[in-house]
């Protein structure tokens, strides 16, 4: 074959090859210079990866309700009457599926009166209505209800009402009350008595059990009325007498109270008082019981118990001479004597009773009391009777 025939033909290959490779060159430069997708969604990935894979099964897009409330409390402060109240709750859906509303709990005041009858479309808003039904008691009160949604990431609401019922007459404090009374001086005591619904009344009439109480009323300090949320008051001062009797006592004040209209009747407000009054002078202690003594219960014979109790003087006698100690049964040992140094002083005594180890056996613990009579030079209480309840085991 001639040489010059077959050039062109080898020239013409080579050709058409770089022809090819630039044009994959181009089309390599262009599909680069494309601009690229937005970013795909989580279900457009899943809906990918499902194709290439083969599989046909539909991917889920559940869409869910979410509630949303303004409020969840309202109060209405200071009601001016007693009649039935009512507040409506709003509550939005701000999902993308109907938000179901149901009644789950109340107190025992406070009745759901209204709910949505239909679900709440996406962007739309429904109202709950709770009803609280009023008594007689005042004062502040607190009501709610329990709304189950289907939102799964609020399952339930609670709606709640508050405010104070006002009262016609009462007193702040409603008694007076002590643990302790000190005998030998007079007591102060000051209650107000207000309205938070009369602009004005009278405090017509005051009666007291205790013989020798005194008072005196006299218009309430407008500040005192403002923390009340008062309308109008007395500050009325209870003077206690010094020999208020020792031990436990209660007792009550009776006011007679007139409103502003003549034609109603008027009310009674108690003032309730108590506490206990301490004698001239008291014993206690760890194990002493008022009313019973020093309670030791069973004791073991071969080892025996000790236990003090403490005697306090409580008048200006506070030395005290201890004269005779006499017990029952004999086998029990007492000594008497200042609590610590110098608290002769203050009146302040330790009495410590022994059951010895080895004691027969013995038992005090029913109507037979072991007793432990302390003789000293108090002018007033010039005797102290201590009862021991126990019984001695295993001798």
């Amino acid at each position: 074959m001639n040489r010059r025939l077959l050039r062109p033909a080898i020239l013409l290959s080579i050709s058409c090859i770089g022809s090819a490779a630039a044009l994959a060159a181009a089309v390599q430069v262009r599909k680069t210079l494309l601009p690229r997708p937005a970013e795909e969604t989580a279900i457009e990935v899943a809906a990918r990866a499902a194709s290439a894979s083969g599989s046909t099964a539909p991917v889920a897009t559940k869409e869910v309700p979410r509630a949303e409330t303004v409020e969840t409390v309202h109060d209405f402060g200071v009601l001016e009457s007693l009649r039935d109240c009512e507040h409506s709750f709003a509550i939005r859906n701000l999902g993308r599926a109907p938000l179901v509303l149901k009644q789950s709990r109340t107190t025992c005041k406070c009745t759901v009166g209204e709910l949505p009858p239909d679900p709440i479309p996406p962007g739309g808003e429904g109202h709950v209505r709770l009803k609280l039904e009023l008594a007689e008691k005042t004062g502040r009160f607190s009501h709610g209800a329990e709304i189950a949604t289907n939102d799964p990431k609020r399952k339930s609401i609670t709606l709640r009402v508050t405010g104070t019922i006002p009262a016609f007459v009462s007193a702040a404090p409603a008694g007076v009350y002590r643990p302790v009374w000190k005998r030998g001086e007079k007591t102060e005591a000051k209650v107000s008595v207000y309205s938070q619904v009369w602009p004005r009344f009278t405090i017509a009439k005051v009666e007291s059990s205790l013989e020798g109480l005194q008072w005196t009323v006299e218009p309430e300090r407008a500040g005192a009325l403002r923390s009340l949320e008062a309308r109008s008051g007395y500050c009325l001062r209870l003077v206690f007498p010094a020999d208020l009797p020792v031990g436990d006592f209660a007792g009550a004040v009776q006011l007679k109270i007139a409103g502003p209209d003549p034609a109603e009747p008027p009310r009674t407000l108690p003032i309730a008082f108590g506490g206990r009054v301490p004698g001239t002078i008291s014993v206690f202690g760890r194990k002493f019981e008022r009313g019973r003594g020093l309670c030791l219960g069973a004791i073991d014979s071969q080892t025996g118990v000790r236990e003090h109790v403490l005697l306090k003087v409580r008048d200006r006698h506070r030395k005290l001479a201890v004269r005779r100690v006499e017990v029952e049964p004999a086998f029990l040992n007492v000594r008497v004597g200042p609590a610590r140094p110098e608290a002769d002083e203050l009146g302040l005594y330790r009495i410590d009773v022994e059951v010895p180890q080895g004691a027969p056996a013995a038992n005090y613990l029913g109507r037979k009391k072991g007793t432990i009579r302390i003789e000293t030079d108090h002018p007033a209480v010039p005797v102290v009777n201590l009862n021991v309840e126990f019984a001695v085991i295993g001798s």
